[in-house]
């Protein structure tokens, strides 16, 4: 006989002073008195386990506030309201509302665009006049892998620049920079002409030239501001002659071109009647065409009757 007793199972509690009976059969007491004898050493376990920390909760920040004036430009860039035309109004009145539309877009279109290529000027205006000036530009390869030795096809080529904007930059705002730091500061602009009278004298004698040249011609201009004549004027007055420059004012002639069949063939074109009428029709490209002329004659020092 075992020395071992049997596991003898749990004792049933007294209700009232009266053993329970047994109400289910002895295998459901025994299993929910294993029930409990695993919840026990699983409670035991958790207590005797090393704490273990939670992970900590991710803290989300809070939005960083707007910049000074950030709200009022967040205002300005917002789209417009569109507000069609009602489809019950006459077709003029559908028309007008589209207008107003039209224009107020473009106008506001038109300010971005202004405000975005003085940005442009201002920041990229000081590199394209040193490339320009020094021409640094006659450096670069063309699309055809020769160097540039024109200033507008490297503009055009290089960055999508148009010539006009590219002379602004490297001659107008110069010009408009100088005379403004100078006392001038009502000047809005200048003429094309203007600028070609000033932009080789700031080349040529510098900055104070062409206040100098500026000031003498303002003592006796007639209208608001110097015209290209009267410049011309303070400047041989003042000493102050240029020459054009050779890579941008004028073309270079092919090597096969012999300069005087050019001549003789425009002799026998210019006859008084087809100058009379080119005079009528652009007066402009016939006095460039006569100041080419008598600078050609001047550098040969031949006399000009």
């Amino acid at each position: 006989m075992s020395k071992y007793k049997p596991k003898e199972a749990p004792v049933v509690p007294v209700v009232g002073g009266a053993v329970a009976s047994a109400t289910g059969d002895r295998e459901e007491q025994m299993r929910k008195w294993e029930e409990e004898q695993a919840q026990r050493r699983q409670a035991t376990a958790a207590a005797q386990a090393p704490a273990v920390a939670a992970p900590p909760t991710p803290l989300i920040p809070a939005p960083a506030p707007l910049p000074a004036g950030a709200e009022q430009e967040a205002t300005l860039v917002a789209k417009p309201t569109v507000a069609l035309p009602d489809p019950g109004a006459t077709p003029e009145d559908q028309l007008a509302v589209c207008e107003r539309g039209i224009h107020g877009a473009k106008a506001r279109w038109k300010a971005k665009v202004d405000a975005a290529t003085e940005e442009f000027i201002t920041e990229a205006g000081p590199y394209l006049c040193w490339v320009h000036e020094h021409k640094l530009y006659k450096l670069m390869r063309d699309n055809t892998g020769k160097l540039y030795r024109s200033f507008p096809k490297y503009l055009k080529e290089q960055h999508d620049l148009t010539e006009r904007t590219g002379y602004r930059i490297t001659q107008t705002i110069p010009l408009l920079t100088i005379l403004r730091d100078a006392g001038y500061a009502w000047l809005e602009d200048l003429s094309s002409r203007q600028v070609e009278k000033l932009h080789p004298v700031r080349l040529q004698h510098g900055a104070d030239a062409v206040v100098k040249v500026w000031t003498t011609a303002c003592e006796t201009k007639k209208g608001p501001q110097p015209t290209p004549e009267e410049l011309e004027k303070a400047k041989q007055l003042l000493g102050y002659a240029t020459k054009p420059d050779p890579d941008e004012e004028k073309k270079a002639l092919p090597s096969s071109v012999d300069p005087g069949a050019v001549v003789e063939r425009a002799a026998k074109l210019l006859v008084p009647e087809t100058v009379r009428e080119a005079v009528k029709k652009d007066p402009e490209k016939v006095r460039h065409l006569v100041r080419v002329l008598n600078s050609a004659l001047a550098e040969a020092g031949v006399p000009v009757d």
